[in-house]
């Protein structure tokens, strides 16, 4: 039963992130099986109810997007080895800049910890924090065995 309501589950989740019912493994890129891996791991690990499934996609994906912005532009900013020509001031305005956007996705995770609770429960938040945290390190995992063979 549990089996069954976890691939029910995982349909729903599809369906909402990608518009249909059916979606072809072959087709798909590495990208999207990595998502797709992302949302039934998370499914899982936070039990979603289908009816919550289907109001918890659309404002995790949200919020997903956004920080995914903010983590792009901490990426874009001068980091590791700093040229030699770098002035002092330089520096010091790309670790403000760095703050801004350390604090931005801190903001970030406190809007949407209030949008998340009014689709699933606090004990939930609390495991997808968890299952973000996990999916993460599982993936991490995975590319340094590949790295080993």
């Amino acid at each position: 039963m549990k089996k069954y309501f976890i691939i029910q589950s995982l349909v729903l989740a599809f369906s909402i992130m990608y518009g249909s019912y059916s979606v072809n493994a072959q087709e798909e890129t590495k990208h999207e099986r990595l998502e797709s891996a992302r949302v039934a791991f998370i499914t899982q690990r936070v039990d979603l109810k289908p009816d919550q499934a289907q109001k918890f996609w659309p404002v995790y994906n949200e919020f997903s997007d956004k920080r995914k912005e903010i983590k792009k532009a901490l990426r874009k900013l001068r980091t590791g080895d700093i040229p030699a020509d770098v002035s002092e001031e330089e520096l010091k305005a790309d670790i403000r800049k760095m703050m801004d956007y350390k604090q931005k996705e801190l903001n970030l995770e406190k809007e949407y910890f209030d949008k998340f609770l009014t689709v699933i429960s606090a004990k939930q938040v609390v495991q997808l924090i968890k299952a973000e945290k996990d999916f993460m390190v599982a993936i991490y995992k995975r590319l340094a065995e590949k790295d080993k063979q």
